[in-house]
């Protein structure tokens, strides 16, 4: 059988894969991934079926949860800083809205997706009795042909009150200027705005051996189901072109610095050390603030 149709069912089986398959204490707790998946994919990753451990291996699935995990730390910073705006770009089948923790119950979360895509998830959350949630609205856009602000505002956004945004594992598959214009839209926004993405790492050389030919066989795969990589950026690079867009206040999270907020064990360091790098964004300095990472 074909285990996902898309990068975003991908991130689901790893997310279920790190609740499944590896010990406590977990770098996320996400009980919702498996809701997205068949009862046949979940008996085969409790089997460790090997073709599904070429996807779900223990690096890919650490790095998934870890995103997930540093965006929503700086998301309940930036929720106690009064922010009561959230958006989850380019969602998939991204599960926070679902399981959401008390702090987040008073925010409005919106979902922006694919049409497409969307259609897919909000089917899921239905057939699976996940709601949605009263605070939690979607938005359907294709960010490659569609103005985000204007969007955001369809989608009842106050356009005067500052906004947080997760947008992880989306920049590689859009074309730059798509990826250009999302930045230039969130870091124009009148209220604020805060932001922790992923993005595609230009320069492998210093990848170890191990981890570069796991990040070659996610890009191939990627590209044989119909969804390519089509940038990358060096840190340099994507630093210049999130300040061109208006962020002041810039926060790349260091391998280092995830190693000793979120892992225990030095293997596990490699997560945090792969092709797919994390950094945060806030239009004005004092936003800094929000990244600072808290493990509680």
């Amino acid at each position: 059988m074909a285990y996902f149709s898309d990068t975003a069912t991908m991130a689901a089986i790893c997310r279920a894969a790190h609740q499944i398959l590896d010990d406590d204490p977990r770098i996320l707790d996400d009980p919702i991934a498996a809701k997205f998946l068949s009862e046949e994919t979940l008996a085969d990753l409790r089997a460790r079926d090997p073709m599904l451990m070429a996807v779900a291996n223990p690096f890919t699935r650490l790095h998934f949860c870890l995103r997930s995990r540093v965006a929503e730390d700086c998301m309940k910073r930036a929720a106690a800083h009064s922010v009561e705006q959230l958006i989850v770009l380019g969602a998939g089948l991204d599960s926070f809205a679902y399981r959401q923790p008390i702090w987040a119950q008073s925010c409005k979360i919106v979902e922006i997706d694919h049409p497409k895509a969307q259609r897919l998830k909000t089917g899921l959350v239905k057939s699976q009795g996940l709601g949605p949630p009263e605070n939690v609205s979607y938005l359907p856009i294709d960010l490659t042909a569609e103005p985000l602000t204007d969007a955001l505002k369809q989608a009842g956004m106050d356009a005067i009150r500052p906004l947080f945004v997760s947008w992880l594992g989306v920049s590689q598959y859009l074309p730059f200027d798509a990826v250009a214009n999302v930045l230039g839209a969130l870091g124009a926004w009148p209220g604020g705005c805060g932001l922790v993405m992923t993005y595609a790492l230009a320069d492998w050389s210093s990848l170890e051996p191990a981890v570069r030919a796991g990040a070659e066989r996610a890009k191939e795969q990627a590209a044989s189901i119909g969804e390519p990589w089509l940038n990358s950026f060096s840190e340099q690079e994507i630093a210049a072109l999130m300040r061109s867009s208006g962020f002041a206040a810039l926060k790349p999270f260091a391998t280092a610095e995830l190693q000793s907020v979120y892992f225990k064990a030095d293997h596990a360091i490699e997560a945090s050390a792969g092709p797919s790098r994390i950094i945060g964004a806030h239009s004005v300095d004092e936003g800094i603030a929000w990244f600072d990472l808290d493990p509680t």
